[in-house]
């Protein structure tokens, strides 16, 4: 196919029309939080059932999307086509549970066609439409209207800025929920154990911290050549101080290798002389999350852990920052 110039003269106009008419309707999509977004987020603020998401088309795709959002922030919530609720599915809606339909036109006949049967059995329908006064509008207990807006592509019909609007209200009723419900950042991470932020939240000091007996544990009295054979046979850049069964500080490397100044082979110097004194000591009962609350101001990468008052291992902060 030959390339039409005309057609690519004019990409860069294009991509910005279609970027501004998505800029401009999220502008206008302000005004629409309105007191039916308010008791929209009220009700679903002290909702006890399952949240479950329908549309057609694209809408389904937003829906869909939707979903998993309420689900991650610890809402039940699951998807159901329209047309599969009609061959069994329905039997998914119960008495406890509110539907969620998207529908741009707020006229789609297949969504339509299965709400009054499925609102019959649900205990709220909430509709998420462009056109506040459709059918589907009319239907439902809650309506959240995007308004009207002008689709980005060339021929005007395919959905695009229609979509981006659904998606961002619908994300801003999920999160308003979730803030109204006070689901906190433990909350989050039960639903999230596999990632980063759950783990962190999740997971304990102890549960990530390098055990004592691999680390490298030095001598105070020790010349600082023989700790950095001890960190290099440990395969760790730091060496943990003792006095008296008592470890008082840290050795990083750098700060060993500073001795060279004074004694080529390092024999001469002892780690007394160059230890870093415990500015913060951590617990091993402290959540990851907690641990990198309080050495968040600290420059340091390794911080010592304790149980009570002996030191049980090395915690890396720079693998969680």
């Amino acid at each position: 196919m030959q390339e039409n110039s005309v057609v690519f003269d004019q990409v860069a106009r294009r991509a910005q029309m279609v970027i501004s008419k998505v800029r401009d309707s999220l502008a206008e999509l302000l005004q629409r939080v309105d007191q039916d977004f308010i008791d929209c987020v009220r009700y679903l603020a002290s909702h006890e059932g399952t949240v479950i998401f329908t549309g057609v088309g694209k809408s389904a795709s937003v829906a869909r999307k939707l979903s998993v959002t309420f689900a991650s922030l610890g809402m039940p919530a699951f998807f159901v086509h329209p047309t599969e609720m009609g061959h069994g599915d329905l039997g998914n809606v119960s008495n406890r549970d509110v539907l969620i339909a998207l529908s741009h036109s707020g006229e789609t006949s297949e969504l339509l066609e299965i709400l009054p049967v499925a609102k019959r059995r649900a205990k709220r329908l909430i509709s998420l439409v462009g056109n506040p006064r459709s059918s589907l509008a009319k239907m439902a207990d809650f309506c959240l209207s995007t308004g009207i807006v002008e689709e980005g592509c060339h021929l005007g019909l395919a959905p695009t800025t229609s979509t981006t609007v659904s998606l961002v209200m619908g994300d801003a009723l999920a999160v308003c929920v979730a803030e109204a419900r006070q689901v906190s950042r433990e909350d989050f991470a039960k639903s999230h154990p596999s990632g980063r932020l759950g783990q962190m939240t999740t997971l304990c000091v102890g549960d990530v911290m390098c055990p004592i007996a691999d680390c490298s544990v030095v001598s105070v009295n020790d010349d600082v050549q023989s700790s950095i054979i001890k960190m290099a046979m440990c395969r760790q850049p730091v060496s943990l101080v003792d006095r008296d069964g008592r470890i008082v500080g840290l050795q990083p490397i750098a700060l060993a290798k500073q001795a060279q100044i004074l004694s080529r082979d390092l024999t001469s110097v002892t780690n007394a002389q160059y230890v870093s004194p415990l500015a913060i000591t951590l617990t091993d009962d402290l959540s990851v999350h907690e641990a990198l609350s309080l050495v968040n101001l600290s420059h340091d990468q390794y911080f010592v852990v304790f149980n009570q008052s002996n030191a049980v291992g090395l915690f890396d902060a720079s693998s969680w920052r």
